[in-house]
Order: structure tokens, then sequence, then C-alpha cells
């Protein structure tokens, strides 16, 4: 079991944020498609000495290769949906799981 962290940035390069209702449906058409659950923290993020809103999810998978791939996918569909730089992509292995 693999856990991998995402941490999306909400201001976009042209200074406006990404808005709840604009993160929802994109976690609805791009990440619950593909995973059948997950969790999302709301946070603030620093970004180059600023602040931001940002959003962690946090998925558990079987960590193979096509799940690694589908979850670049879903990155960069943000950035290029959401005119980020950069989605911080942090993978761990559990000491433990309990399902």
């Amino acid at each position: 079991m693999k856990q991998t962290t995402l941490y999306f940035g909400t201001q976009e390069l042209n200074g406006i944020h990404v808005t709840y209702f604009d993160f929802y449906h994109f976690l609805v058409n791009s990440i619950t498609p593909r995973f059948s659950g997950y969790t999302v923290i709301n946070a603030t993020g620093f970004w180059k000495g600023d602040t931001e809103p940002t959003y962690i999810v946090i998925i558990l998978h079987e960590g193979v290769k096509v799940t690694d791939k589908i979850i670049d996918m879903i990155r960069k569909e943000y950035k290029e949906l959401f005119n980020q730089e950069s989605v911080l992509r942090v993978d761990s292995i559990p000491e433990s799981v309990s399902l």
C-alpha cells in the first residue's frame, strides 16, 4: 500500500484564485472517476514567499506504475486547467493500513 499526498495551490499566475466550486468540479471530473476514495483537507500553503489557500488530497493506492501515471495525469490536468506552476506530490509507504 502506498500513500500519495497532493498539494493543490489555488492562486493562479494571473492573481485569480481557484474557487471551491471550481476545485470541487475538478475533484468530481478528474479524481473521483479514477479513485474510489480519498481525503481532502483545506490548508494554507506557502509558495515563493506568498500564502495561498491550498487543498491537500490524500490517496491510498496499491502503488503500481499505472496508478503513478494516473496521479501524474491528474497533476498535469490541474496545472493546465488552473494555470499553476506545480502540484506538489509526496509519496510514502504507511507502516500499517487497515481498511
